[in-house]
């Protein structure tokens, strides 16, 4: 006598874990601080103000946040560059590095003595006469005699924008003057000061 069969059923498919979530740039930093006990920045969170860090602990992040830009974004709109204000001549003018506000500055024989810009806005300021060839030297220019005999106009480029003075060779022996032409965009203010008498 032959044994009764016995039913069996479809093989189940076998059981698989599901896909692990693809680590994100903070989670890698964190891991990678973690393993090397020191913080790793986080790269893809930096902002022209911001830079971001993942702690050895591994499981937070520190924020450092500059009161101005100390990166300035790429013209491809990818990555930054750090600020460097160091003044260069190129094309006929002379410009910061990488630097906020387009601050282009005369190479001489203009009156345009400098353009900024912030989006569509742009400014400037012009000159009674034509400028000499400045003096380039870290971030500052400086434009010999162009108020006179040893009045001379020193422009420092900024982060974000410039200071402009003069210096005089000689105490003055009574009030002193000097004229540029601002031209502003719409919305721009400007306030005239008193007159400075010299120190006594």
């Amino acid at each position: 006598m032959s044994a009764p069969a016995i039913a069996q059923g479809p093989t189940p498919p076998p059981t698989t874990s599901p896909p692990s979530a693809p680590a994100t740039p903070t989670d890698k930093a964190l891991a990678q601080a973690k393993k090397d006990n020191r913080r790793v920045e986080i790269e893809s969170m930096r902002s022209e103000s911001a830079t971001f860090y993942a702690n050895p602990d591994g499981k937070t992040v520190r924020m450092e946040l500059s009161t101005q830009p100390i990166r300035v974004k790429n013209a491809d709109g990818k990555g930054f560059t750090p600020i460097d204000t160091t003044l260069v001549e190129a094309d006929g003018a002379i410009k910061p590095k990488a630097a906020h506000g387009g601050l282009v500055l005369s190479a001489g024989r203009d009156k345009t003595l400098l353009k900024g810009s912030a989006g569509d806005a742009t400014a400037k300021i012009t000159m009674p006469s034509a400028l000499p060839e400045p003096r380039l030297k870290g971030n500052t220019a400086t434009y010999s005699d162009a108020y006179g005999e040893g009045r001379d106009l020193v422009v420092t480029a900024g982060a974000t924008g410039f200071r402009q003075q003069i210096t005089i060779a000689e105490r003055p022996t009574g009030p002193i003057s000097s004229r540029f032409r601002w031209t502003c965009p719409k919305g721009c203010r400007s306030r005239r000061t008193p007159p400075v008498d010299p120190p006594s």
